[in-house]
């Protein structure tokens, strides 16, 4: 495979892990929905997120802990993207 597609492959999966980041540090704070700017580029990121999530969510659902819930599938998510990397970088 071209180094090209090598290195164009990285960055979106470089790019991917910025936007999951995103979306796990905007859950843990009150979002201005009634702004539309806003509420467009969070749907934007979560759409784009979830496509990797939702099936991670399907196989590994959100554990009791304590009074509430905790997802793994953005850790997971984190986790994959980064073998995913790292196995990319042994091809370049």
């Amino acid at each position: 495979m071209p180094q090209q597609v090598l290195i164009a492959i990285d960055a979106i999966l470089h790019l991917f892990w910025i936007l999951l980041l995103v979306r796990v540090i905007t859950s843990w704070f009150p979002i201005p929905m009634h702004n539309k700017t806003v509420r467009d580029i969070m749907e934007v990121i979560w759409s784009i997120t979830n496509i990797v999530i939702k099936p991670i969510r399907n196989v590994v659902p959100p554990v009791q802990a304590g009074g509430g819930y905790l997802d793994l599938s953005p850790i997971l998510a984190f986790v994959l993207i980064r073998i995913l990397r790292n196995l990319l970088m042994t091809l370049l």
